[in-house]
């Protein structure tokens, strides 16, 4: 039992899928851009379950986490996976069937401009 145990866990393949293009698609760029003065960090979880082999959920806008704090365009995307005692305690106490995996992406932003009479 503890070698299929241990054929799941190092053979799992859980990963993470991002999205940035939608109907209503602000631009992404990986290089810096004129007028992109707000750093803006963004985080989220995405739950997996069975050691990431259940089928993974669907992707991860990154679009919509930054529209959400306002930004009409983005500049030096950066996005990486967190790994923490947040993450491992479900998946240790669960023994691997609850497979949490957080992500944070940063970025310098571009926000509408506010107009004052």
């Amino acid at each position: 039992m503890k070698v299929v145990l241990l054929l799941f866990i190092f053979t799992s393949c859980s990963r993470l899928e991002f999205a940035a293009q939608t109907e209503r698609s602000i631009p992404i760029y990986w290089g810096p851009k004129s007028g992109h003065d707000s750093f803006v960090k963004v985080e989220g979880t995405v739950p997996l379950y069975l050691w990431g082999t259940v089928e993974s959920p669907i992707p991860v806008s990154i679009e919509q986490a930054f529209a959400k704090e306002g930004a009409t365009s983005v500049s030096k995307l950066s996005v990486s996976e967190i790994s923490g005692w947040d993450v491992w305690w479900p998946r240790l106490l669960s023994f691997g069937m609850y497979w949490p995996i957080k992500w944070q992406a940063e970025a310098f932003v571009q926000k509408p401009q506010i107009i004052e009479d």
